[in-house]
């Protein structure tokens, strides 16, 4: 019995599908748009990395100032008696915290929303540099299609 992989010819679709085996594609310029379609993504990867390594490091910050400022919470809480100013101070640095703790996710939230503006407003970039491009991929110039004008509007 033969191990032959089933999907093989599937996975393989390159050699059916490259842009030498499709009647007017240019091979160069085909390259040429994947190459630059690939350079997007790499910049876009650089981006979100860069984004996650500075939420991370934001993160680890928080963590340790909420560590410390718990520690000297329950250091004062210990040291102190029950009465009333103990208590009040005690209510008055949780809603401190509180109050840090929001603003803290506020400031990673926005690390985050920055790396995604900025990997998108790439992704954007190039999907419009990339429709032209495919437009005038063709190997042919009588197979490619008539510029369209931007300024009318067509009523179909």
């Amino acid at each position: 019995m033969s191990q032959e992989n089933p999907f093989e010819s599937f996975l393989n679709f390159q050699k059916h599908f490259s842009p030498s085996q499709v009647p007017g594609i240019s091979p160069e310029a085909w390259s040429d748009l994947y190459r630059k379609n690939l350079e997007a993504l790499d910049q876009v990867n650089k981006v979100m990395a860069a984004g996650y390594q500075a939420c991370a490091e934001k993160q680890a910050i928080v963590l340790q100032e909420a560590f410390t400022d718990a520690q000297e919470t329950f250091r004062r809480a210990l040291a102190g008696n029950a009465s009333d100013d103990n208590t009040a101070t005690a209510i008055a640095n949780a809603g401190g915290l509180f109050e840090k703790m929001l603003s803290n996710t506020r400031e990673i939230a926005e690390i985050m929303t920055q790396a995604n503006v900025e990997a998108m407003n790439i992704l954007q970039r190039r999907l419009g540099e990339s429709l032209p491009e495919l437009e005038g991929i063709s190997a042919h110039p009588g197979d490619r299609p008539a510029p369209r004008d931007k300024g009318k509007a067509t009523n179909a």
